[in-house]
């Protein structure tokens, strides 16, 4: 009688930890890495990086991608870029024009801003 009761009491132990162990296994397919971790890091930064990239390339887009991981900012435009009539300069910055010098008399306008600024 009594190895009966520890039998059935291994028997639910088991089938406990193997619905847990399935459990897990979904939750690591279904929801993506970076919700598990601190916002203020580096690793979750490069995992949202690598997802957007990903889902980018899903979805039919380059992969060649004129974003690249900055530790301090998240991402930043790659320096000397160019594709599909994007460019950067070697400091990462959107070029527009003729890149040559301009001369004293002529004035540039800087433009400052996040995403809609850059024109995405």
């Amino acid at each position: 009688m009594r190895s009966k009761t520890v039998a059935k009491l291994v028997l639910a132990l088991f089938t406990s930890l193997l619905i847990l162990g399935l459990f897990e296994v979904a939750l690591r397919v279904a929801v993506p890495r970076h919700l598990f971790m601190d916002p203020q890091s580096d690793a979750y930064w490069k995992l949202r990086f690598q997802d957007f990239a990903k889902r980018l390339q899903a979805r039919g887009g380059s992969a060649r991608m004129a974003l690249t991981h900055d530790p301090q900012l998240g991402w930043r435009m790659k320096p000397d870029f160019e594709k599909d009539g994007i460019s950067h300069d070697a400091r990462g910055l959107r070029r527009t024009g003729s890149p040559e010098r301009a001369s004293a008399a002529t004035r540039r306008i800087v433009a400052l801003g996040d995403s809609f600024t850059y024109g995405l």
